[in-house]
């Protein structure tokens, strides 16, 4: 498969370089994504600095079958991978690259207890790549979670995720545009846009999807 061989050798390359310049070549990708989108050789690109953050952050190396299924999940498909593939750390691969193009990202799951859990496991690879990382839980107030949904990856349970954005819709009452929210913004005493919690819905990671969608 393409996509090993070019994460692999691009990996190579990276193995002498300090944190900071690791943080350094992450901001660079975030510009040329920016510039040229998600390319062949930019996800190859980004997928071997997050491969060299995880190796530094948990000691552990992915495997080719982890490469492939960031891959596939970045490309909008479903991966099924088995129990002990390593589905925590192949999620930050699509997570940090869609992170990295400034899409905001919410990867999410079925409970509190995996939400922290495998928030605490990734939140120090992201880091290194000078990426933010939130979480939120059932508890928390409505401005503990947008400062959650602020950040460049959100983790969070599915049925908060649900209710989050069901609460956002009836803020916003009627469709309206995120121009129309800008205006709103500056001439509106209350705008609507200070009533909602998420900053909007681009990019998805769905672990356990088929209880998920169930």
């Amino acid at each position: 498969f393409f996509i090993v061989s070019r994460v692999e050798k691009a990996q190579l390359t990276l193995g002498h370089e300090t944190d900071a310049r690791l943080a350094q070549l992450a901001d660079e990708s975030r510009r040329d994504l920016r510039r040229e989108g998600l390319t062949r050789d930019m996800v190859a690109r980004c997928f071997a600095l997050v491969l060299e953050a995880v190796k530094r952050c948990t000691g552990l190396q992915l495997f080719p079958v982890q490469v492939i299924g960031g891959y596939v999940l970045l490309s909008g498909h479903v991966a099924e991978m088995a129990t002990g593939e390593g589905k925590t750390l192949t999620a930050t691969l699509p997570a940090a690259t869609a992170a990295l193009a400034g899409l905001p990202v919410h990867v999410v799951t079925v409970n509190d207890y995996l939400v922290e859990r495998d928030h605490a496991l990734t939140a120090p690879i992201y880091a290194l790549l000078g990426l933010t990382s939130g979480v939120f839980l059932h508890d928390m107030k409505a401005e503990e979670r947008r400062a959650a949904y602020d950040r460049d990856i959100t983790y969070c349970n599915n049925k908060e995720l649900t209710f989050d954005y069901l609460r956002d819709r009836m803020a916003m009452g009627r469709e309206i545009s995120p121009s129309q929210l800008r205006i709103e913004r500056l001439y509106r005493d209350d705008p609507r846009a200070r009533r909602l919690v998420l900053r909007g819905l681009s990019f998805a990671i769905v672990d356990e999807v088929d209880s998920v969608l169930i």
